[in-house]
């Protein structure tokens, strides 16, 4: 239930000239207020870890790896880690840093600087568009929403920084946007990920806080159990089950209202409303009656469903 992570590490003795060597990249630190930055990004295509090196403003080294474990540990970000392999991250992490960059860094003790706790779900491929869209409608206060070409819906704090992020969107869609190799399609085609997001230091805190936790370091964050209660929350959120359970019981709630014949005809209606959006008896080419539209829609309300209004 834990994709990537940014952990960060304070180094005790600044690192010599000759520790920058020729992979490190500087990088313009204008707007950062850091005295000096490095890169060393992983070949192209690699699941490798992205490592930063930067000097603040009190000559403090600090060097931080990003990475999606994984990605890093499977090959592939479609299956989740459980917190034997989040431990196995952990104590491969240093060996890795080290080998590359021959400085020495504690991961269990690295302040987390960003986690994404994540979910599946395998509601089905017929599912995941109108589950979207149905999320989409959802309000939450003081967030803003975003949905990319029905594939992905982003709930994220108002302002300019989006230190927490909520989003929802098609594995499948996503691993292909990407050009990712797609192993096991048949499970994956079928897949709603949830994805939920602290991107800043102000929100690895607000964990810290509602989970009473004695320091934002890797071997508190990085927890299955904080995962899923974190998660739950977003979920209320977002009302995430209530748009999911919706979809998926459709036809049986209008089974249980009508009888088989004309639940399957609204069906069809509904899916007609999916395809070409409300009102879409007012296209000729459809040739579907006001009159008909008005009664089917009334009696979908009337069998309680009602958010395609």
């Amino acid at each position: 239930m834990i994709d990537t992570v940014a952990l960060q590490h304070k180094l005790l003795n600044s690192p010599s000239q000759k520790d920058l060597t020729d992979f490190w990249k500087q990088q313009s630190t204008y707007f950062s207020g850091l005295r000096r930055k490095f890169i060393c990004n992983s070949a192209r295509n690699s699941h490798a870890p992205r490592l930063t090196l930067s000097e603040n403003i009190k000559s403090e080294w600090y060097l931080r790896a990003e990475v999606s474990i994984p990605a890093w540990l499977f090959g592939t970000n479609t299956k989740l880690p459980n917190q034997a392999d989040i431990a196995v991250f952990l104590q491969n992490l240093p060996g890795y840093i080290s080998e590359k960059t021959q400085l020495t860094f504690d991961a269990f003790s690295a302040n987390v600087r960003r986690v994404d706790f994540t979910q599946d779900f395998p509601i089905g491929r017929n599912k995941i568009i109108q589950t979207i869209k149905s999320l989409y409608k959802v309000h939450p206060p003081r967030f803003q929403r975003v949905i990319y070409n029905e594939e992905t819906v982003e709930f994220s704090r108002k302002g300019k920084s989006k230190g927490f992020v909520i989003k929802v969107y098609d594995k499948l869609a996503e691993l292909i946007s990407h050009k990712k190799t797609i192993e096991n399609q048949i499970y994956i085609k079928n897949l709603l990920r949830l994805e939920v997001s602290y991107l800043t230091p102000y929100y690895i805190k607000k964990i810290k806080e509602a989970h009473n936790l004695s320091s934002i370091t890797a071997e508190h964050i990085l927890r299955i159990d904080l995962a899923e209660s974190e998660i739950l929350k977003a979920k209320n959120l977002i009302h995430f089950d209530g748009q999911i359970s919706t979809e998926v019981n459709q036809l049986d709630i209008l089974i249980a209202n009508y009888d088989t014949r004309y639940a399957a005809t609204l069906y069809g209606f509904l899916k007609l409303i999916e395809d070409y959006g409300f009102n879409f008896h007012e296209l000729s080419s459809l040739n579907y009656p006001k009159r008909t539209y008005r009664k089917h829609l009334a009696d979908c309300k009337a069998a309680g469903i009602s958010h395609y209004e």
